[in-house]
Formats: C-alpha cells, structure tokens, sequence
C-alpha cells in the first residue's frame, strides 16, 4: 500500500470501517450534553421508573401472598374450621359446603345462643317500655 505524503500509510476499505465503528462506539457511550428542560425531564422519568419499580415490588410480594392463600385454599379440610381438631380429636366432625365443625364447637356455639336467649328474654319487649313510658306520663 502507498504512504500518504504526511508519512503515514494509507488505510484500507475494512480499516476505514474498523476506525469509523470504533469512533460510533465510544460517541455512543458519552452522554449527549442536555438543556436544562431535558435533564428535569430526565430526572421526573428516573423517579417515576422509581415508582414503578417499587409498585411492581408491591405487586409481586402480594401476588406471592395470594399464591399462599390459594394453595391454602385448595388443601382438603380435615379437621374444624374453628378449633383446628382434627377427627381424631374430636368425637364427630359435621362437613359443611367449604368447611366442618366439630362437635365440641356447636356445643360451645349452643351454649352462647342460650346465653344470648337469656339476656333477649330478661330485655323489656317494645309493648312493655311504650306501657312503662305512658305510665310515666300519666305520674
């Protein structure tokens, strides 16, 4: 190949090439200056890319959560959705649509509605507190 007049030899086609490649890289790899208007532009993209990175944390640890729940969900019930005993625990086990409860539980449900029967039937009735309350007027 010939030498240039400066001294330096002339540059092949592919040589060309390589050198004009290698310059669009490192171009490529410096920022390009910004206006001031382009860099808070930049600066409200970064922090709303910020938002959503931290929104799609939050997404991902509550679909994990309803992940959990589902496979829990989907596990055969085996004992009282109440007291968590099992049929061997317990001497019946009654099986509902989703759920079953134990014999011990619907004794203690029993229990508490008696109680609750109780305290309704000691209340006065509406008939009894209109009597009392026309019985206070005419006093």
């Amino acid at each position: 190949m010939g030498r240039h007049p400066e001294g330096e030899r002339k540059l092949s086609g592919a040589e060309k090439q390589a050198r004009y490649m290698a310059r669009l890289k490192a171009a490529a790899s410096r920022p390009a200056p910004m206006a001031g208007g382009d860099a808070a532009l930049l600066q409200a993209t970064a922090r709303e890319l910020q938002r959503q990175q931290q929104r799609t944390g939050e997404l991902e640890v509550e679909n994990e959560r309803l992940r959990a729940d589902l496979e829990a969900a989907s596990k055969p019930v085996t004992g009282c959705a109440f007291c968590l005993k099992t049929k061997d625990d317990v001497t019946t086990l009654i099986r509902g649509d989703k759920a079953m409860i134990c014999n011990e539980c619907v004794m203690h449900c029993a229990d508490i509605i008696e109680r609750r029967k109780a305290e309704v039937s000691r209340r006065p009735s509406c008939d009894e507190l209109s009597a009392q309350s026309a019985i206070g007027k005419n006093n």
